[in-house]
C-alpha cells in the first residue's frame, strides 16, 4: 500500500488507526464527501443530467448484455409479486423498469430534468402503470407527505452522493417495513485514480475522493448500535 505523505490523508489515516467504536463515522463521510464536491464542482457535475441526451446515453449504457447488471441486481432482491419497492437516485429507470414486471408497485425518487423525461419516456414505452417518480432528490423529502411507504424494498444504487448520510439513512427506515439495499463504492474508481493524477494540473488543487463503503458500513453499524 502506497501512502501519499500529505496532512489530509495522514488525518484519515490516523482515525483508520483509531478504536473505530470512538470514531464519528458520520462526521467522517460529511467531511469527505464535502472535499469532494468543493473540489470538483458538485453543481456542474448534476447539470450533466439535466440534458436528456446524457440521460439517454446512461440508459442505453444499462441495456449492454441484455441489462446484465440490473439484472444480477435485482436477483439477490427479496422480492415478491407483493413488493411494494421504493427505488432512490432511479435515474431513467435501469432498475425500476425490469423490477416493475416483478413487484406490486415501485416508487421512484430521481430529481434530475433529463433522467426523469428518459425514464417517462421509458415507462411509456415499456407500458409500466406501477411506476411513479418523485421528483425531488432524498435530501428533500419529507417522508410523510412526499411518500407512500412503508415499502417492502428500499434501493439506493450509487446514488448516494448526500453530505448528511445519516439522516439520509435514518429517512429510509422510517419508511422501511422490509429490507435496504446501499450499493456503493467498494475502493477507488477508475476515474478516481486518473483524476488524482490530472486534477491537480487542471484545477491547482488536489482531488479527493468521495467516503467509500468502509465509512457507509461503519456509519450503517453505528446506527444499528443506537436504535
Amino acid at each position: 500500500m502506497i501512502i501519499h505523505k500529505t496532512s489530509q490523508k495522514l488525518k484519515i489515516l490516523q482515525e483508520m488507526i483509531m478504536d473505530p467504536h470512538t470514531i464519528d463515522w458520520s462526521k467522517v463521510w460529511t467531511e469527505q464527501m464535502k472535499r469532494h464536491q468543493q473540489c470538483s464542482n458538485r453543481k456542474e457535475c448534476a447539470a450533466i443530467w439535466e440534458e436528456k441526451e446524457n440521460a439517454r446515453k446512461f440508459w442505453e449504457m444499462s441495456l449492454r448484455d441484455n441489462q446484465r447488471r440490473a439484472r444480477e441486481t435485482i436477483r439477490f432482491l427479496h422480492i415478491t409479486p407483493h413488493s411494494r419497492v421504493l427505488d432512490i437516485g432511479a435515474g431513467p429507470g435501469t432498475l425500476a423498469i425490469p423490477l416493475a414486471e416483478k413487484v406490486k408497485h415501485v416508487t421512484a425518487v430521481e430529481p434530475s430534468k433529463g433522467m426523469i423525461e428518459v425514464f417517462e419516456e421509458n415507462i411509456a414505452e415499456y407500458a409500466c402503470d406501477n411506476i411513479s417518480i418523485v421528483k425531488k432528490r432524498w435530501e428533500d423529502i419529507d417522508v410523510e407527505n412526499d411518500l407512500d411507504g412503508p415499502y417492502d424494498i428500499i434501493i439506493a444504487s450509487f446514488s448516494l452522493g448526500m453530505p448528511n448520510i445519516s439522516k439520509a439513512i435514518k429517512d429510509m427506515h422510517a419508511v422501511s417495513c422490509g429490507y435496504i439495499y446501499l450499493y456503493w463504492f467498494a475502493g477507488e474508481t477508475s476515474w478516481d485514480i486518473h483524476s488524482r493524477k490530472i486534477w491537480p494540473q487542471l484545477h491547482g488543487t488536489e482531488y479527493h475522493i468521495t467516503p467509500k463503503c468502509d465509512v457507509l458500513y461503519n456509519v450503517s453499524t453505528s446506527l444499528i448500535s443506537t436504535t
